[in-house]
């Protein structure tokens, strides 16, 4: 992301997507979500200048990354601003994920809370670069001791409870 002023614009982000969706978006665009033609259209308005300078900043964050994970195995971090979206046609605001996209971190998304409609809030735990494994066993110890599931109850309520983990 390059700051200008208070506003901040993921250059990189928005610009990958449209080169990654590109046979989408010349050839089947109608099927795409207004939200999507909305970013790949932000990435084409990108200069080189601007998209060159947003790589090579990813570049120099990413070889800073390790020094972030000294003396930790995971962080943890928000998925999303709230609760997952009502409905299948969505799966929520990408903000808080486009940051371990870009600089290439393993992450796993553990639901851990029920927001105000009943649907999962979420964490994401997130690990070192080529840590995929142990980012998994991480998420999965966390997902026991926060991580409840979705169950009902005697009265027919959907409460979150774990049985399926051992706490300890």
């Amino acid at each position: 992301m390059i700051a200008r002023g208070e506003r901040r614009q993921p250059v990189g982000w928005d610009s990958s997507r449209q080169v990654c969706l590109s046979y989408e978006w010349l050839v089947r665009r109608e099927n795409l979500s207004p939200e999507m033609v909305t970013m790949i259209e932000a990435g084409l308005a990108v200069s080189a200048e601007r998209y060159d300078a947003a790589r090579s900043l990813a570049r120099d964050c990413r070889r800073m990354l390790p020094n972030i994970f000294d003396g930790v195995d995971v962080l943890v971090a928000p998925s999303a601003v709230g609760e997952a979206p009502v409905g299948i046609d969505a799966t929520g605001d990408p903000l808080f994920n486009r940051i371990w996209t870009l600089l290439r971190a393993p992450c796993v998304h553990v639901p851990c809370a029920l927001g105000p409609h009943g649907l999962p809030v979420g964490v994401t735990v997130v690990g070192p670069f080529g840590a995929d494994r142990a980012t998994l066993v991480a998420a999965d110890w966390i997902h026991a001791r926060i991580g409840p599931v979705l169950i009902n109850d005697v009265d027919d309520r959907q409460t979150w409870r774990d049985e399926s983990h051992p706490t300890g």
